[in-house]
């Protein structure tokens, strides 16, 4: 299963890891992000985490307050919400990193666990994400 916009592309690998590449940075790509997720989370077995990579090295920075705003009332919306494990890949850009260990503190309250990873390490982040999982 592939969804492609001009925000992101989301790709189910191997039935187990999702797979979203973001584009651009946006509020418009927040938005996008938060549909993926309920796409997903509504699928989703409710006996197991939900594996997440989430490549953003294409991306400089995100609307930070727009990101953490959305992803509040995201959670507050949903009826079930499972655990989940997410691997990061990220360029080298600071404020980037600093807005994705921000949300790592945010979402990583229910057990969740969160990793960021170098963004030529992918390989090494689907490994990760299958043995913690």
């Amino acid at each position: 299963m592939e969804v492609n916009t001009s925000n992101l592309t989301y790709t189910l690998i191997d039935h187990d890891i999702h797979w979203i590449k973001l584009h651009q940075s946006s509020r418009q790509t927040v938005e996008d992000i938060f549909i993926q997720l309920t796409i997903i989370v509504e699928s989703a077995p409710h006996d197991k985490p939900i594996l997440y990579l989430l490549d953003s090295s294409e991306v400089n920075d995100l609307p930070f307050r727009y990101l953490a705003q959305r992803a509040k009332r995201w959670e507050a919306e949903q009826a079930y919400l499972p655990t989940v494990r997410n691997a990061i890949l990220q360029s080298q850009n600071m404020m980037m990193m600093a807005m994705v260990n921000m949300m790592m503190r945010i979402f990583n309250h229910r057990g969740d666990m969160s990793r960021i990873f170098p963004a030529d390490q992918k390989a090494e982040a689907i490994i990760w994400l299958r043995a913690n999982s």
